[in-house]
C-alpha cells in the first residue's frame, strides 16, 4: 500500500472495504455470522449513525460477491416497496402486468401463485397467463412464497430501514409477519436477511411485535474503544507511511467518542490539508507529518461537511441557538461517557457555572428539546443527549479546539460561527 492510497483507509463516504482496517468489532462480527448461519433468525443491526453499522454487514459477507443483495430505505416506502426492489435486484421483472407462455406439464399438472392456466389437467401442454406485479399489492407470505421458490441462496440487506417512520404502523406490521413467515417455515427457505438501522434497540426499530422478539437477533454497535482508534491510526501511518503530531494523534481519539466515521472524515480532510500545506514535499516520507494547523484546517472542512450532509436537519437551528442554549450544549459536549448525562446534574452544572436559575434551565431545556429537537430527555431515565449522538464529538471539537490544541490560538474560537466558510 502506498501513500496515495490513503482515500482507501480513510472512507467517511462509504463503509470500511478493507478488512484490515475494521478494527473493534470481533464480538458484533461473530454475533452476525451466528445469526445469518440459524435458519428463521434474522440479525437486525442497530446503533448511532456513524459507529458502523453498513461495515459490519460489509465485512462479514465480503467474502459472498454474486449473492447478495442490498437495497436502501426511502422515507415513506411500504411493505410492497421493499418487496419490489428485492425482486427487482435479483432479476425479478416488476412492471410487467400480464404476459403467456406455454409450459409442459405431466399428468398431474401444478399450481402457481399469481397465476391462471388455461387447459386441462393432463395435457401436456398448456398456455399459462402470469400475472405480473405490477397492478399487485405484495403482502409478507406473496413475498416469502415467491422467494422460496428460488432454488438459491441468496443474502438481502434492507438498509437504513430508521428512514420508515415508526409512526407507518402498517409496514412494521407487515415486517413483523414476514419475519414471522420466515421463522415459522424456516425450513424452506434457505435465503437470509438482514435489517439495518438507526436506533438503541431492535424493537425500536422494528415496532414491538411478538415475532420480532421471537426472530430478530439484536446486534446493538457501541461506539469503538479508545485502544481500537489508536490501533487503527498505528495501522493507517505504517501502511500509508505518514506521521500524525503525537498530539494530534490523541486528540483524534479523544475528541472522536468512538464514532469511525468521525475519525475517518477527520483523518482525510488532515491528510488533504496535509498535502496542501507541503505541496511537492508530499513525496518524502520524512515531510508526511500532520501537523496541529493541519489538524484545525481538517476540523474546520469536517464541520461544515457534516453539518451540510449528515447533521444537515440541525444546521439552521443551531446557527440561531442563544448565548443560554449554546451553554448548555457546551456543558453536553464536555461529557464522556458516550450517552447521557442526568438531568439534575447537567442542572446542578449549569447553575453553579453560569447565571442561570434551576427554573430557567428547565425552560430552556424543554424548548432546545421541543422546537429546536437537538436535545433529547428521555421521560424514564431523566438523563439528556443530543438527539443524534454524532452531534456530539463535532461540537465538542469545535468548542475546545482552543483550550486542547495551542496552534488553534491562532483561530477564533470564541465565537460559535461552526459554519464559516473561512
Amino acid at each position: 500500500m502506498k501513500f496515495k492510497d490513503y482515500e482507501e483507509v480513510f472512507t467517511p463516504s462509504h463503509p470500511v472495504i478493507l478488512h484490515d482496517f475494521f478494527v473493534g468489532r470481533e464480538q458484533e462480527l461473530s454475533d452476525l455470522s451466528r445469526g445469518l448461519r440459524r435458519p428463521g433468525e434474522v440479525p437486525v443491526i442497530v446503533g448511532s449513525r456513524g459507529v458502523g453499522k453498513t461495515s459490519l454487514v460489509i465485512q462479514c459477507l465480503r467474502n459472498i460477491s454474486k449473492n447478495v443483495i442490498r437495497i436502501t430505505c426511502f422515507d415513506g416506502m411500504s411493505f410492497d416497496n421493499i418487496s419490489k426492489s428485492l425482486l427487482k435486484e435479483i432479476g425479478i421483472s416488476t412492471s410487467t402486468s400480464e404476459y403467456s407462455k406455454e409450459t409442459k406439464l405431466g399428468a398431474e399438472g401444478s399450481l402457481k401463485i399469481f397465476s391462471s392456466k388455461i387447459g386441462s389437467i393432463g395435457e401436456r401442454k398448456i398456455t399459462e397467463t402470469e400475472k405480473g406485479f405490477a397492478k399487485k399489492i405484495l403482502k409478507p407470505w406473496d413475498l416469502f412464497c415467491i422467494l422460496r421458490d428460488i432454488k438459491e441462496k441468496i443474502f438481502f440487506v434492507i438498509d437504513e430501514y430508521d428512514r420508515i417512520s415508526p409512526e407507518d404502523k402498517i409496514v412494521h406490521t407487515n415486517v413483523a409477519d414476514f419475519l414471522k413467515c420466515i421463522a415459522d417455515h424456516f425450513d424452506e427457505l434457505d435465503s437470509r436477511f438482514i435489517i439495518v438501522g438507526i436506533s438503541e434497540t431492535a424493537v425500536a426499530l422494528l415496532g414491538e411485535h411478538r415475532s420480532i422478539e421471537r426472530s430478530a437477533k439484536e446486534i446493538y454497535l457501541r461506539p469503538l474503544r479508545r485502544e481500537d482508534i489508536h490501533y487503527f491510526l498505528t495501522e493507517a501511518e505504517e501502511n500509508l507511511k505518514f506521521k500524525f503530531h503525537s498530539l494530534v494523534k490523541t486528540r483524534i481519539i479523544n475528541f472522536s467518542m468512538g464514532y469511525p466515521y468521525y475519525v475517518h472524515l477527520i483523518g482525510v480532510n488532515s491528510i488533504d490539508a496535509m498535502k496542501d500545506r507541503i505541496g511537492e514535499k508530499i513525496k518524502n516520507e520524512k515531510h508526511r507529518v500532520i501537523t496541529e494547523e493541519d489538524f484545525i484546517n481538517g476540523i474546520k472542512a469536517s464541520v461544515r461537511r457534516v453539518f451540510n450532509s449528515n447533521l444537515s436537519k440541525y444546521k439552521n437551528d443551531m446557527k440561531e441557538l442563544t448565548e443560554k442554549e449554546i451553554l448548555i450544549i457546551k456543558e453536553l459536549c464536555v461529557l464522556d461517557d458516550r450517552t447521557s448525562i442526568k438531568r439534575e446534574l447537567l442542572r446542578k452544572n449549569i447553575v453553579i457555572k453560569n447565571k442561570i436559575t434551576a427554573i430557567e434551565f428547565d425552560s430552556i431545556l424543554l424548548n432546545m428539546q421541543q422546537t429546536k429537537k437537538i436535545i433529547y430527555v428521555s421521560r424514564n431515565s431523566d438523563t439528556v443527549r443530543f438527539t443524534d449522538p454524532l452531534l456530539a464529538p463535532f461540537l465538542r471539537t469545535w468548542y475546545y479546539k482552543s483550550e486542547m490544541i495551542p496552534y488553534s490560538i491562532k483561530v477564533d474560537a470564541n465565537q460559535f460561527n461552526i459554519f464559516d466558510n473561512k
